[in-house]
């Protein structure tokens, strides 16, 4: 149930989904901690941050963010609404200083392969993200021999036991309860390792605290020299890792417990913003064999242990190809590898979708840019929903797709226009038995799940 709460107007950053597409980078597998609902509006991503929880929404033109507070955080709350807190942490965490289309043309410029595993523009909008230090060691430490959906599981089950409880503004009866990340201090508590076996993390459990421990030691270290004004909390001594060289960031991030080279490059990457670092686990390993014709050595399997030497010219020939921010290149070429993203579509990437339909919206949303007029929300609930899974070849073209959703709205108006009583049967609506017409002209079965 929804609690009491101190929340922020909505705001709206002006951003195109060529440049962000929420709907693959939330759930890509680099972070493991964003909730996703369906709303009258479409898709609603919300993640518990340290003080406060942060939901995301997304249409053709704009991402819509706003903050929830506890009651107890009203000078926090008071602070946002006057300077825009929450924005300065979706620019870094967005990375959104960046220009992706740029990076796209450079990378499909040096690299035709690029521009046919992406399908020439299907996986757009795939950025890396600038996470919090310490919360990416922890979940890069649990994707040691595990899958996305796993290390999700664990981190979820870590933040309930250890975090904090926020703020949701999710009504229903079973709605997901936000928690914040534990900070070091807490999980690295003596007898954690024994929870954290009961929560499921099996042997890297012990790492995982381990390295809580560690860290605080460093950090400890590192003030011992310092003017008192001067120390730094935990993560944030961690945070100054990014400063330094690759390198020797590389090597404070290997001295940790459970930190092997592939982790600590995905920390070096996702959470300390080393652009091009190139992880090599064996989704870019099988990558580069298949698609950019890698010689792995007489008598060596392809399906064999990687050893040091290959996971170092792996990733200097991928490195020498997409140059500085080969990371993110290598990370949109790991998503469209996924299974999970097989039939991945995304119509917010065809602009002309987004002028299907205008539809008034009684939401107040203040502009970051200038103000954006909201389009075509009742049409974001229903294509963001997935479809079943096909084959490439039973997709539907984007063009002739476009053209049934346009002969659907047209003949099944939206619901925007019928009394109802609540959110929650807003969603019912659109996404009941409008989803379902539309589903019958695509001739597939409804994609609405229990």
């Amino acid at each position: 149930m929804a609690t009491k709460m101190l929340q922020t107007a909505e705001r709206s950053l002006k951003i195109l989904p060529a440049e962000l597409c929420l709907a693959a980078v939330l759930r890509n597998g680099q972070s493991f901690r964003w909730h996703k609902r369906i709303t009258c509006q479409g898709e609603l991503w919300s993640i518990a941050w340290s003080d406060r929880t942060i939901e995301l929404r997304q249409d053709g033109t704009a991402i819509y963010y706003r903050a929830l507070y506890p009651l107890s955080a009203q000078k926090e709350h008071e602070l946002d609404e006057a300077q825009a807190t929450t924005l300065a942490i979706l620019r870094r965490y967005l990375s959104l200083s960046i220009s992706l289309s740029d990076l796209y043309a450079h990378w499909s410029s040096r690299d035709p392969n690029f521009v046919k595993q992406t399908d020439n523009g299907r996986f757009g909008g795939i950025r890396v993200l600038r996470q919090p230090i310490w919360e990416t060691i922890v979940a890069f430490i649990c994707s040691s021999n595990n899958n996305i959906a796993r290390i999700g599981l664990m981190i979820s089950r870590l933040c309930e036991s250890l975090g904090s409880k926020m703020p949701s503004s999710d009504s229903a009866e079973e709605a997901t309860v936000m928690y914040s990340f534990p900070s070091p201090e807490a999980i690295g508590q003596a007898g954690n390792e024994t929870l954290l076996r009961q929560l499921g993390f099996g042997y890297r459990a012990e790492y995982v605290v381990k390295t809580a421990q560690m860290v605080q030691e460093l950090a400890k270290a590192h003030n011992a020299s310092l003017a008192p004004g001067e120390h730094l909390g935990v993560e944030a001594y961690l945070d100054s890792w990014s400063k330094l060289s690759y390198t020797d960031a590389r090597e404070q991030l290997l001295q940790l417990c459970g930190v092997g080279p592939k982790v600590a490059d995905c920390i070096a990457l996702f959470g300390l913003g080393f652009a091009q670092t190139v992880p090599v686990d064996r989704h870019v390993w099988q990558i580069a064999i298949r698609d950019y014709h890698f010689n792995i050595g007489k008598g060596r399997e392809k399906d064999g242990p990687m050893s040091k030497e290959i996971y170092v010219r792996v990733q200097t020939k991928l490195q020498d190809l997409w140059g500085d921010y080969a990371g993110w290149a290598q990370q949109v070429l790991f998503t469209a590898d996924l299974r999970s993203f097989a039939n991945y579509e995304n119509a917010l990437l065809d602009s002309k979708i987004n002028v299907i339909a205008d539809v008034d919206s009684s939401a107040s949303v203040k502009s970051e840019e200038a103000t954006t007029e909201m389009e075509g929300e009742d049409i974001a609930a229903l294509v963001h929903t997935p479809a079943p899974r096909r084959t490439r070849k039973e997709l539907l073209t984007s063009t002739k797709k476009r053209r049934i959703v346009r002969s659907a709205i047209e003949a099944y108006p939206t619901p925007s226009a019928t009394p109802v009583k609540s959110e929650s049967e807003v969603a019912d609506v659109s996404l009941g038995a409008t989803e379902h017409q539309i589903d019958v002209k695509l001739g597939r079965r409804s994609s609405k799940r229990p």
